[in-house]
């Protein structure tokens, strides 16, 4: 993911290639420092993971909860029952459209590399979406 008026890198997404039943994404800095994991943690539904590298004001890792409707990819991230932000899918006249809502205290690149894994693991490597197959 890159700056659009830079042309720098923020972040990027690997695959954490592991003998597991559940696929992980690590998001890392343009530093090469691990910014979060992303897991799903579910065979039958979606459920997901999220925890950033780092500790919190407790001294434990800062998590973050997905709840919503992902099969209409309509979707909202919270820290501690909070929201950060929300995901909402569009269908338009020439295909899809999402819809970000991000709070101004959050990172609206990690957001948007957080919802780009969250595509992914729901719609598997179909050529739909804006990060399926990431």
């Amino acid at each position: 993911m890159y700056d659009a008026t830079t042309d720098k890198l923020i972040y990027y997404i690997k695959e954490n290639v592991k003998w597991s039943l559940h696929r992980a994404y690590e998001i890392f800095d343009d530093q090469k420092q691990l910014v979060c994991t992303v897991k799903s943690t579910s065979l039958l539904k979606a459920k997901f993971d999220i925890e950033m590298n780092g500790l919190d004001s407790n001294g434990e890792a800062e998590k973050y909860e997905v709840k919503g409707n992902f099969s209409a990819l309509h979707f909202e991230l919270l820290n501690d029952k909070l929201q950060i932000g929300k995901v909402e899918k569009k269908i338009v006249w020439w295909g899809e459209a999402y819809i970000l809502d991000i709070h101004d205290s959050f990172n609206p690149a990690l957001f948007t590399a957080m919802v780009v894994i969250i595509d992914s693991f729901i719609g598997g490597n179909k050529n739909s979406g804006f990060g399926n197959g990431i």
